[in-house]
């Protein structure tokens, strides 16, 4: 036996029996047992409250990771405190937009080019959701309702399958239009801090940022659905196809988006709340006076006869 081992009845050589070797042989039964309490009282609880924090931390952060970008989003909106709550059908397609991100957690977020600027001279969205949300919406979404167009060339709109492409494009959409105005205070807030100070009428409209396009997103798709988009020959090239709008709408399917309970319906509330929100946050003169284009582009839909196609120009 080595001169560093012990034997019971022997003089110990540990220098501390409470911390380091509370068990150890050499000392009393009682004492033992004294040591076990100790550490019992004064370290198993704390570690008993330590683990059940942790454990209902891993269970939320499982969440938060899944939420960062919804609450993202969520704080940008707070940050405007003077803009009204979504509507409950506005709510229900920014919702139906964030889970189908979470379906699709393989996509990038677009990276946005202004014009000639190119990507890496363009001011990109500081939320997060929006590059994400139009990469789903070209890669996945419309391209999904273009290939359904392609494969019901006639009366496309009577196909359920068609219809619901539709919506959902319409949803995202919307959702990228939207947050692109949610997103207005914290992007003009940083181009402030570098000493470029916007409205956000002119945020909107300048082309070195991401913001001229997205706006346009929500009017766009309801313009298409509306304007009876299909797959038809090229009205200017006869070799060429792809999506356009006839010359004129059938009255069938424009009546539908007036008649309250229709899924078309519910496409011109969301396109006519995406109106009001706009007015919401920019004054129409000063959104006028930036460019018209985008004024002439969220004008409400309340009627059949006043709808045009295509309003206006858009820029390039």
């Amino acid at each position: 036996m080595s001169s560093a081992s012990v034997t019971k009845g022997s003089n110990c050589i540990h220098s501390s029996h409470l911390f380091s070797y509370p068990l150890c042989e050499d000392q009393s039964l009682l004492k033992r047992i004294a040591n076990v309490a100790f550490h019992a009282l004064t370290l198993g609880i704390p570690l008993a409250i330590y683990h059940i924090v942790s454990c209902c931390y891993s269970k939320t952060s499982s969440k938060q990771e899944n939420g960062n970008l919804q609450t993202v989003g969520i704080s940008s909106v707070q940050q405007n405190k003077s803009v009204k709550p979504y509507s409950v059908l506005g709510q229900a397609a920014l919702d139906f937009a964030r889970k189908k991100l979470e379906e699709h957690p393989e996509i990038a977020p677009r990276k946005f080019s202004a014009g000639w600027y190119g990507s890496d001279n363009t001011n990109q969205p500081i939320n997060p959701e929006i590059a994400l949300l139009t990469t789903l919406y070209w890669d996945i979404v419309f391209k999904n309702f273009k290939e359904l167009m392609k494969q019901n060339k006639v009366n496309p709109w009577s196909n359920q399958e068609v219809v619901k492409a539709a919506d959902e494009c319409m949803k995202i959409a919307y959702a990228i239009s939207n947050l692109t105005l949610d997103d207005l205070k914290s992007f003009t807030e940083a181009l402030s801090s570098k000493g470029d100070n916007r409205t956000y009428a002119i945020a909107l409209t300048q082309q070195d940022s991401y913001q001229y396009r997205t706006f346009y997103y929500c009017t766009n798709a309801y313009h298409w659905l509306r304007g009876e988009i299909a797959w038809s020959k090229n009205p200017w090239n006869k070799d060429e196809e792809g999506l356009f709008q006839p010359q004129s709408i059938s009255i069938a399917h424009a009546s539908a988006f007036y008649q309250k309970g229709t899924i078309q319906n519910s496409w011109n509330e969301l396109y006519n709340n995406y109106c009001d929100r706009v007015r919401l946050y920019v004054n129409e003169k000063a959104l006028q006076s930036a460019d018209n284009r985008h004024f002439s582009w969220i004008k409400k839909d309340t009627e059949m006869k006043s709808f045009r196609s295509t309003p206006d120009t858009q820029p390039t």
